[in-house]
């Protein structure tokens, strides 16, 4: 990996790491479910607009926040059927 590619990627790490940082304060989850409600994540999309800011909620949690591999999702599974009503 080339000197530019790595120091991008470092970036990335960094930058998810602090989304972590600031979404795993009480305040921080609150503000965090706040802005997936307001981007539709919990619910059906509804025409294009709609669908865009849910796009924009599954980006926010499989790259800034990192939930991205088999592992992490296996571990959301167990935590949404351990909250389920």
């Amino acid at each position: 990996m080339d000197d530019a590619k790595e120091e991008e990627a470092r970036k990335e790490r960094e930058l998810r790491m602090m989304y972590r940082k600031v979404f795993s304060t009480p305040e921080g989850k609150k503000v965090f479910f706040s802005i997936l409600s307001d981007l539709g994540f919990l619910a059906a999309s509804q025409g294009e607009d709609r669908t865009a800011l849910r796009n924009y909620a599954i980006f926010l949690i499989r790259e800034r926040i990192g939930l991205n591999d088999a592992n992490g999702l296996l571990d959301l599974i167990s935590t949404i059927l351990a909250s389920a009503k």
